[in-house]
């Protein structure tokens, strides 16, 4: 017998007429009226059923194999079918997890369900079965999301409520987990420290969805195996790690870095600590006067056709030997742990990073250039301001950067005579510019050197800058930048000289840069003499007044040159010869702007040629 359906009126006075036809039928009016009510009540009785919650694809065809768990940000299509569902309303779609937010906790405006826990889209769906006669599911199966973290307790479970009674649900319950976390160093610690030395470390997490981060630890042979402050730190963000006071047993620290989401996941890293004396070649890094704490001090070989083949030491002509860090003090030691590419390969130091007393400077780097590879020895080096000058100027036609010098063609021998010149413009132990030559014939361009040294030591004892913040390093990567565009200036204090003695003659884009230039470098003198006004031109000349160049250039190559004809040696350096026997060498003269004609037309004009 099927349930009677009544709808029970609102109640109205009866009319006069109504009341004579019940008068005649009263007994009829009576009895329908008791039908109505016992089939109405017979009729709640019976609650709308929800099936199970069924995986689907977007036609709503359920699928193979049902998921136990979905990843963040994952999606998958539901439905449900409801009997006893006379008025067809339907089921809403509601999910509940760890990390909901208490009940009746508002939801920002516009946002019609709380997203912590997932999303559905529609909420509400009809009751089912999907009829065979309609091409796709819309309407009858929901897209569920998955949160954009995982929820708390990694669970979720998914509600289908039927909409003429919510107490009639089905639900299933999933587990929900992120891509699997991975940790890497970033970049690769030093493979040795010296004793007390200190080192900044970071890790790149992926997958962190919460950026917990990692905690850091060691491990070793002793007590003692240094420590790291902070012990937390995010993805990105660096922990400074200070070695042991003593070499410990074994001779070597682990260090791991492990994600705090998930502890399963994490990297190690061994690195050797070794006592102040056991070093190849040690040094260090000074700011004018200042220590530079905590730089990265990298040993490269240059890249020449005799070095290019051998890509375990040339990588993409970034030839990076061995890394260590400087200590409190500034030095730095670099242990026997290398091996030349060739025993004449030309070698130098990059120091990146580190503290000159302002803070942590990201845009800090300086070079010193050292010599062949089997001549090292346990030499000092000084790594300054003034040498990255006589560096930079001197690689400028084999450099790209600091980290990438030479090329698969470039001569060995041309290699050689550029490093020459660099030992002829500063002492590498000392880290001071020299008055003359190594040979005693040629007059060091001091004073001038001296002012691009101060010009970097006004962003390098700084915490380094951000574009546009008028900072010191901003104003210096600003006025040395070739190019209208921000992506075409400096990153770094290396670069921007390599940009500057590019265009030594002058920036047509930047009327205004040698007064910004000059200005930066009397804002802090360190390094004196110094020029005493702004310069004409930065390109930096050698004066042989007697006409005799350095021993590596033959004098009838040199005295070859004349005012309209210059000279240029294989390390780029051009060489123009007066009316009388006055000879200029213009370091890394011939890949400024203008070229070696350049070079003539300031000798003419300063008097050098005369």
């Amino acid at each position: 017998m099927k349930t009677p359906i009544c709808s029970i009126l609102p109640y109205k006075s009866p009319s006069s007429q109504l009341l004579r036809l019940a008068s005649g039928a009263g007994f009829a009016l009576l009895t329908l009226g008791a039908l109505c009510i016992s089939g109405c009540s017979s009729g709640n009785s019976v609650k709308p059923q929800v099936g199970a919650i069924t995986f689907t694809d977007a036609n709503g065809i359920p699928l193979k194999t049902t998921p136990t768990s979905l990843t963040v940000g994952q999606g998958s299509y539901v439905d449900v079918t409801l009997t006893n569902d006379p008025q067809l309303l339907g089921a809403d779609w509601s999910v509940v997890c760890g990390s909901a937010p208490p009940p009746g906790t508002p939801l920002p405006p516009g946002q019609p369900q709380d997203e912590s826990c997932g999303t559905f889209t529609p909420a509400h769906t009809m009751s089912g079965p999907i009829p065979t006669y309609v091409t796709n599911g819309k309407g009858y199966i929901a897209f569920y999301v998955a949160p954009a973290a995982p929820p708390k307790q990694g669970i979720f479970t998914l509600y289908a409520s039927a909409t003429a009674d919510h107490s009639r649900v089905a639900t299933v319950t999933l587990t929900v987990g992120g891509n699997p976390i991975s940790v890497g160093f970033a970049p690769t610690p030093p493979s040795t420290l010296q004793v007390g030395a200190s080192a900044q470390f970071r890790v790149a997490l992926n997958n962190d969805a919460t950026n917990a981060g990692v905690t850091w630890s060691t491990v070793c042979g002793s007590t003692d195996c240094g420590f790291f402050g902070p012990v937390q730190t995010a993805s990105g963000v660096a922990t400074t790690y200070v070695a042991p006071a003593a070499v410990p047993t074994g001779g070597a620290v682990q260090v791991t870095a492990t994600s705090i989401a998930d502890p399963t996941k994490a990297v190690s890293a061994t690195i050797s600590i070794t006592s102040a004396v056991t070093g190849m070649a040690s040094g260090m890094v000074r700011s004018g006067q200042e220590p530079v704490s905590g730089s990265e001090v990298t040993l490269y070989a240059v890249t020449t056709r005799e070095t290019a083949a051998q890509s375990a030491a040339n990588n993409r002509n970034a030839s990076a030997i061995v890394t260590t860090y400087t200590g409190p003090d500034g030095t730095f030691s670099i242990p026997y742990s290398y091996e030349c590419p060739a025993p004449g390969t030309q070698m130098y130091l990059v120091a990146t990073g580190g503290n000159a007393g302002g803070g942590t400077n990201p845009d800090l780097a300086l070079m010193s250039a050292l010599g062949a590879c089997s001549s090292l020895g346990t030499s000092q080096s000084v790594v300054n301001e003034a040498t990255t000058v006589a560096t930079v100027y001197a690689f400028n036609g084999f450099m790209t950067d600091a980290k990438h010098v030479g090329s698969s063609g470039a001569s060995p021998s041309a290699m050689a005579t550029a490093f020459a010149t660099v030992n002829d413009l500063v002492d590498p132990t000392t880290g001071l510019v020299r008055a003359n030559t190594i040979s005693g014939r040629g007059e060091v361009p001091r004073a001038k050197i001296n002012t691009l040294a101060n010009l970097l030591n006004s962003c390098a004892r700084t915490a380094g800058s951000s574009q546009g913040d008028g900072s010191a390093c901003d104003q210096l990567f600003h006025a040395t930048n070739p190019g209208e565009s921000p992506a075409t200036q400096a990153k770094n204090t290396a670069q921007s000289v390599l940009l500057l003695v590019r265009n030594a003659t002058g920036f047509s884009t930047r009327p205004n840069a040698d007064i910004t230039l000059y200005q930066l470098a009397t804002s802090s003198e360190p390094y004196g003499p110094t020029i005493p006004a702004e310069p004409s031109d930065w390109t930096v000349a050698i004066q042989f007044p007697n006409g005799q160049g350095s021993p590596d250039l033959s004098s009838d190559k040199a005295l070859a040159a004349d005012t309209t004809n210059p000279t240029v040696d294989e390390a780029g350096n051009v060489w123009v010869r007066g009316d009388g026997k006055a000879v200029t060498e213009f370091v890394g003269g011939s890949s400024i702007a203008g070229g070696p004609k350049a070079m003539v037309s300031i000798a003419a004009r300063s008097g050098r040629a005369q």
